[in-house]
């Protein structure tokens, strides 16, 4: 008799003789490989389970967000409260005006036409959208750092 190079499930050939025995204990091997699959999916699942409940228990959400230059959704999974926006890169000074053209926190009415606030998240408007004024939250290609409240 022939054996699978992996799980040693056999494999008759026609000389073989064919024995009840050897059909039990490969649904005895087939059973305990699908056993343990199950039980390291089971354990996968409750871990991203326990990893969704500890993200959901925490009363804010951090994350980034590269610049489109066009209407862009951010998720979150809740409505926020507050947001604080950061485009500033570490070449900025943090006291000069450029690294303030990228910041931005709103508690949903403060940035009009810049950032506004869904059921389940927040957009950040398309810079060709809203006059020169400041500031910019969705400026193509730039890496964009947030922390929102629920």
């Amino acid at each position: 008799m022939n054996y699978t190079p992996n799980h040693h499930l056999p494999q008759w050939v026609k000389s073989d003789r064919i024995r009840m025995e050897d059909f039990n204990q490969m649904n005895k091997d087939i059973e305990a490989g699908l056993d343990a699959a199950g039980s390291k999916a089971n354990a996968a699942q409750s871990a991203a389970q326990a990893a969704q409940s500890a993200a959901a228990a925490k009363p804010y959400a951090v994350g980034t967000y590269t610049g489109t230059g066009a209407l862009q959704s951010i998720h979150l999974g809740f409505k926020p409260s507050l947001v604080i926006i950061s485009g500033a890169t570490a070449a900025m000074s943090p006291d000069s005006f450029d690294a303030m053209l990228f910041m931005g926190m709103t508690g949903g009415k403060t940035l009009k036409n810049r950032c506004a606030f869904t059921a389940t998240g927040f957009n950040v408007y398309a810079s060709s959208t809203i006059s020169p004024s400041y500031p910019y939250l969705n400026e193509e290609g730039r890496t964009y750092e947030y922390i929102a409240f629920k």
